[in-house]
């Protein structure tokens, strides 16, 4: 009877020991047979980029039912922008994937990252895939995909493979499914509206701020600002927190606002400055200069003709004119400078011819330097400066400057009728 019961337990252990090497070694089996690697690249037949994952390549025998489906895709994607995405898988007890992002010849299209575990990327010809490593226990995968910065298409395609495996350590009684799905580019706004700003500089001891305000209550508003120089050319600007640049890209919340700022940094350089939105902004400059003050100035409007107070104490306060050509084509300035009671000043006219598309000209009306009117006599001079323009409109900014704290200010600018 000992000898019995000792070859009972001997025969159990061995039975025993048999069946969990059996089921690991059908486990083993198992895995592999959700992809047709476990490591390193797939082949193209066993691969989501293929006609028919899996069941083609004989690895499943593929049964009806079970499911798969991208959940969260974004309804048009941005260049460069993260978008976290989900993929349901239902009719199974374990399950295998693979995804992928491609363009319409199957290429790369973007960057995968999975935030679910066991999941890793491999390649198929060069295209990143992204599939599970060992089998998942859960019919929710979940990854982030970063859309390609430069798309060599206005679209993309997610891919994916699912198995519904039933468990039972064999490649039969599976479910095999694909889904995918065309997310185009996000076709970017028409920028139909316009701001324009005059004068903008920075440096020295100046900062150019421009405030943008949206008037909706219900929709972000985007759009880009240009900074052109005196020819009508892009224009470097360093921007607070951004670098050296000629556009700023913006985005104004409903009922919300966006200050764009310059760094007061440099060599004192000036422009003009161009805000283009999909939709009506509110704007306004707010000049900072070290020592004298701040003032703001609201966004020009296009005008044939208009005219400004001016004046100028020798030594003190002095009136500066900023002009920015709101057309495509040159125009010709006519600039007269009259007294209190409207008279033309002596020597004070001032003929602009070809002034470029997009130019800029910013000068006091006297004093030393590069001025308007050198040969007019205006010391201790008050009056007011008259602008006509032919062949199109312009747009202007009138600034009164002193050299002590406190005297900076904005002057109206009227149209002329």
């Amino acid at each position: 009877m000992k000898t019995q019961r000792a070859n009972y337990k001997k025969v159990l252990v061995l039975e025993t020991t048999t069946l969990v090497f059996a089921a690991a070694f059908f486990s083993l089996l198992f895995v592999a047979s959700l992809d047709a690697v476990s490591s390193g690249n797939i082949p193209p037949e066993n691969s989501v980029l293929s006609g028919s994952p899996c069941s083609a390549s004989f690895c499943h025998d593929d049964i009806s039912g079970g499911s798969v489906r991208f959940t969260g895709l974004p309804s048009a994607f941005e260049p460069g922008v993260d978008y976290d995405i989900g993929v349901e898988i239902q009719g199974g007890i374990v399950y295998g994937v693979q995804i992928a992002v491609v363009f319409a010849d199957d290429s790369q299209a973007g960057t995968l990252t999975s935030t679910t575990n066991g999941m890793v990327n491999r390649t198929v010809n060069g295209t990143d895939i992204l599939g599970h490593s060992t089998p998942l226990h859960s019919g929710t995968v979940n990854f982030r995909w970063t859309a390609p910065i430069n798309p060599q298409e206005n679209s993309v395609i997610f891919k994916v493979a699912a198995n519904s495996a039933n468990g039972n350590f064999s490649n039969s009684g599976d479910r095999i499914n694909t889904s995918q799905a065309t997310v185009p580019q996000q076709t970017p706004p028409e920028l139909t509206e316009k701001l324009f700003f005059a004068q903008f500089g920075n440096g020295t001891g100046l900062t150019s701020s421009i405030v943008l305000t949206s008037p909706s209550a219900t929709n972000t508003i985007t759009g880009r600002i240009d900074f052109l120089d005196d020819d009508g050319l892009p224009f470097p600007v360093a921007i607070a927190g951004t670098g050296t640049t000629t556009t700023v890209d913006f985005s104004v919340p409903p009922l919300g606002t966006v200050t764009i700022s310059t760094d007061g940094q440099g060599t004192l350089a000036v422009g003009s400055a161009v805000v283009n939105s999909e939709s009506t902004l509110g704007g306004v400059i707010r000049f900072n200069i070290s020592g004298v003050g701040i003032a703001g100035v609201g966004a020009g409007v296009p005008l044939s003709g208009f005219i400004t107070p001016v004046r100028r104490i020798a030594g003190g306060i002095n009136t500066g004119i900023a002009i920015y050509n709101t057309e495509e084509d040159a125009v010709t300035l006519e600039l007269t400078l009259r007294d209190a009671e409207g008279t033309p000043v002596p020597d004070g006219t001032t003929t602009i011819v070809d002034f470029p598309a997009g130019g800029h000209l910013a000068q006091f009306i006297g004093g030393l330097g590069e001025v308007l009117f050198p040969d007019a006599n205006t010391d201790d001079f008050q009056g007011t400066l008259v602008v006509q323009v032919t062949g199109g409109n312009v747009a202007s900014a009138t600034l009164e400057l002193g050299t002590v704290a406190g005297e900076f200010t904005t002057l109206p600018v009227t149209p002329l009728e």
